[in-house]
């Protein structure tokens, strides 16, 4: 099994928060060879929780650590000279450079036309809103880029204000974008500039909302509201031990759910078609929730699948660790982490048969490898390093 497809690919990260470190994770997760350049100070990230014991510090971030793993780690002034200089010389000789400096600022690190220097670089910016608009220049959070994206608008009860997505999820969506185009860029060995947005990342990904728009004309909303529950229609409802959502997806008839509940009642003819059951919804609710919170979420999801049925249980992060399915596909990989120990992280969420694909190497600590990579790629030597360190550069 050949370890990975990306042994031979050296990428310079000079990102923080989320996008631009998750995209470059994805690759160094294929093995392309990853030096992160944090400030003196270290990447915003390392200060974000949680924390083990809830005792924040820049090396106990467990943010950091996910979104850094198999990757090296240096730290580098690129506000003086020096810094400046030597972050020139380690973009020269990679293959892919990951920035999110604003625009109107990467001529000030000389990074506004990497091309003269190494015309075959793959050179990727990641910005709130793209290099080219009138935004270019405004600063950007999660909330902002799903609000202005429109995914807030099909979030949340129509009857309460929009909602955000938990987590970061509009830059996990830019991450991938900037590790697609990234990929697909070394396979063509075509050096270029990509133009990574995370707004446009998130607006144009599926729900459908826009194309249904432009053809229908319908401006897609949001779900039933504080009022109602959709018994048969995504909800996940309550049970002895959980929650579990119930579809009428797959082959088996209503009178075949009625059997499966143990609920003779539902094949009364009030309840034989969707307008029926809407109609009578709040003598289906009164049937229906009682009996679930008797039963067992997990016995009822497996007899339910099992029969053909498509039925789905809420699962927490211990469930996950301990799901059967998971275990079996080996989604998670252990790192020992020097300073947070033994964790399980996520693999990527697919596997290649000629290929391995994961996690297992711990995020880096703050300046790690300053001394492997400024003595073996920039030939400096030690007595040098350390005067670049005195002088605050590295």
């Amino acid at each position: 099994m050949v370890r990975s497809i990306l042994d031979d690919v050296l990428i310079v990260e000079l990102a923080q928060d989320v996008a631009g470190p998750y995209g470059s994770k994805l690759l160094a997760d294929q093995g392309a060879n990853v030096i992160k350049i944090e400030p003196i100070t270290g990447d915003t990230s390392r200060q974000w929780g949680p924390f083990p014991d809830d005792i924040p510090h820049i090396e106990r971030s467990l943010s950091y650590a996910y979104y850094n793993t198999n990757k090296k780690g240096i730290t580098l002034n690129i506000d003086s000279d020096k810094g400046k200089g030597l972050l020139r010389r380690l973009i020269e000789q990679a293959d892919i450079f990951i920035e999110d400096i604003a625009p109107s600022r990467k001529s000030m690190y000389g990074i506004d036309d990497l091309s003269l220097s190494n015309p075959d670089l793959v050179h990727v910016s990641v910005t709130p809103f793209g290099s080219a608009g009138p935004y270019q220049d405004y600063a950007g959070v999660e909330i902002i880029y799903q609000a202005l994206a429109g995914f807030m608008h099909l979030s949340g009860d129509p009857d309460r204000g929009p909602l955000q997505i938990a987590l970061n999820q509009g830059q996990v969506m830019a991450g991938r974008n900037i590790a697609l185009s990234a990929m697909a860029s070394i396979y063509m060995q075509l050096g270029q500039y990509l133009d990574v947005s995370i707004m446009e990342s998130v607006a144009v990904q599926p729900p459908f909302h826009i194309i249904t728009y432009t053809h229908t004309g319908i401006i897609s909303g949001r779900g039933l509201g504080a009022n109602g529950i959709d018994i048969f229609g995504g909800d996940y409802l309550k049970t002895r031990d959980g929650y579990i959502c119930m579809t009428t997806e797959g082959k088996r008839t209503w009178e075949d759910l009625a059997i499966l509940l143990d609920i003779p009642e539902l094949s009364l003819d009030h309840f034989a078609d969707p307008a029926d059951r809407e109609k009578h919804r709040e003598s289906l609710e009164k049937l229906v929730l009682p009996e679930l919170e008797k039963k067992d979420t997990k016995e009822l999801f497996h007899k339910a699948m099992r029969e053909g049925f498509v039925f789905g249980m809420v699962q927490s992060p211990e469930d996950l660790l301990d799901c059967e399915q998971l275990g079996v596909r080996e989604a998670w990989s252990e790192i020992n982490h020097p300073e947070l120990g033994v964790l399980k992280y996520p693999n990527a969420g697919f596997h290649m048969s000629s290929v391995e694909v994961k996690s297992d190497k711990p995020a880096p600590l703050l300046g790690q490898h300053n001394a492997e990579i400024y003595s073996s790629m920039l030939q400096i030597h030690a007595d040098d390093l350390a005067g670049l360190k005195s002088e605050g550069v590295i």
